[in-house]
């Protein structure tokens, strides 16, 4: 798997991060979640995931 693959498939990540928050904060609305814990380790992830992309970036010269 190249750079360019890798880099698709952690959009692939934030996009299902993104739509686990949103149905988090959805359930916590309606008072069936609490959404502080699970928010917390959605934003943990989210933050993975970005510093994964930086990581790349910075260094997809040396990874081809």
């Amino acid at each position: 798997m190249g750079p360019s693959e890798f880099l698709n498939e952690l959009e692939v990540i934030k996009e299902s991060i993104s739509a686990a928050e949103s149905l988090a904060t959805h359930f916590a609305s309606q008072g069936q979640v609490g959404y502080s814990p699970i928010g917390h380790e959605l934003a943990e992830a989210w933050d993975a995931v970005d510093r994964a992309i930086e990581l790349l970036n910075e260094n997809a010269s040396s990874l081809t």
